[in-house]
């Protein structure tokens, strides 16, 4: 069988895609958006919406076009609906194991046998919720090709992984079930990477870097755009233990004490969806301009991040070896070519990407420090003639340029098995 020029079927896995508007969905558009270009058919399986959202489950539009350019979508029906998982709830898992919220995802194998229109040539596979790659492992031991497995987050490794007993047995037993049956594991950062090697070193040559990516179409060219007021913003969810906007707002009170005129006119802004007690914690602030904006649509995001002066991201309080997350607003905020704000845990995942090149980081505990950076931030703002060029974006985290290498990888790794199955 000759593997040259041949137009490769892959089945893409992930019950995170368009047009949901998860942070993970949105990463999935991205890829798919420039994985479009290469000689790929590709055969998406994803979920079946739900007619009528509840909670934080958004749609998003942006990538909805990129669907129309696919070979085929297969929906599995996960039946996401509270009454029924209020129901699945109150099953105990070692009667009903269960990944995550998506665990009907798994059980999607014969509705993809059944709709598949052509044999796929390689897996790949998307995860989180980690029944992406749950159902992967299925297909892959039914259709006995190559699987790419990404996990966006580590799985059992992850800090905020706390199942104990059988639970956390049923999750081992997956994730080395997994790692056992992937031909290539990708993760979203070098820490990340390291973790899995030390657990897994009999998988090394497995593991390979493909990061969370920016729409190269959103990457701010010339000069950046800036109104006459200052604003900060932060985009995104506030939720769980480990992350809140809190050292932010301490430090703002405490430039407010030391200089009560000198935020007049700054607004500190925040959209996504928070959980009640953040709501309540940024109104008790807004007399030193903090906003709480709403629930914004991508596009009405990107707008905000070119029309603000300075982005903010909040990385979760975790220890040094713990904090390997990429948070995905980070590499759009690179796309925007503003200074970025950040607090996170030095000499993590996120500071070695931000620190001295795109913005300034901070430790959680460091008000003093935000507080002095805030200050010389907004000094610099009101004179333009002290202002700093913008930087240029890494393209390292370009979707374009990964997604090459990710057809490379899959190419590469399907070709290998079309020559073994044609001799």
């Amino acid at each position: 069988m000759s593997t040259q020029n041949k137009i490769l079927n892959v089945l893409f896995v992930s019950s995170a895609a368009p047009p949901k508007g998860s942070p993970e969905s949105l990463q999935v558009g991205k890829y798919l958006k420039y994985l479009i270009g290469h000689p790929l058919n590709i055969h998406l399986v994803t979920e079946k919406l739900p007619k009528r959202n509840f909670g934080w489950r958004t749609k998003e539009v942006k990538y909805t076009g990129v669907l129309d350019l696919l070979a085929q979508i297969i929906k599995v029906p996960v039946y996401y609906h509270r009454y029924f998982h209020a129901l699945v709830n109150r099953i105990s898992p070692r009667v009903l194991p269960r990944l995550d919220n998506e665990f009907m995802f798994t059980f999607g194998t014969r509705r993809v046998q059944a709709e598949l229109a052509e044999l796929p040539d390689i897996i790949y596979s998307r995860s989180t919720p980690f029944s992406s790659a749950a159902l992967a492992l299925k297909l892959k031991k039914k259709y006995r090709v190559p699987w790419v497995m990404h996990l966006s987050d580590p799985w059992v490794m992850s800090p905020f992984f706390s199942e104990k007993g059988s639970v956390l047995k049923y999750h081992q037993n997956m994730e080395e079930e997994c790692f056992k049956h992937a031909d290539k594991i990708t993760l979203t950062s070098a820490e990340q990477i390291k973790v899995y090697k030390e657990r897994y070193p009999g998988y090394q040559s497995k593991f390979q870097w493909f990061p969370n990516v920016f729409d190269d179409e959103e990457v701010v060219t010339g000069q950046p755009y800036l109104s006459s007021s200052i604003s900060f913003l932060h985009t995104g969810n506030f939720y769980g233990p480990g992350r809140s906007p809190y050292p932010l707002l301490k430090a703002l009170e405490s430039i407010s004490n030391d200089k009560p005129e000198f935020l007049n006119n700054v607004s500190f802004l925040f959209a996504g969806f928070h959980e009640p007690s953040i709501d309540k914690l940024l109104s008790s602030y807004k007399s030193v301009g903090v906003k709480h904006l709403g629930v914004h649509n991508l596009q009405e995001i990107y707008v905000l991040q070119k029309q603000s002066a300075v982005l903010m991201v909040i990385d979760w309080q975790l220890t040094r070896s713990q904090a390997m997350f990429l948070l995905s607003k980070t590499v759009d905020y690179m796309a925007a070519r503003k200074p970025i704000l950040a607090i996170t845990t030095p000499g993590s995942t996120l500071y070695k990407l931000i620190q001295g090149v795109y913005g300034q980081c901070f430790a959680h505990d460091d008000i003093e420090g935000i507080s002095n950076y805030i200050v010389n931030l907004i000094n610099q703002l009101r004179n333009p003639a002290t202002s700093q060029e913008s930087y240029e974006v890494n393209q390292d985290y370009s979707a374009a340029y990964q997604a090459q290498r990710l057809y490379k990888l899959l190419a590469g790794t399907a070709k290998v098995n079309l020559k073994a199955s044609s001799k």
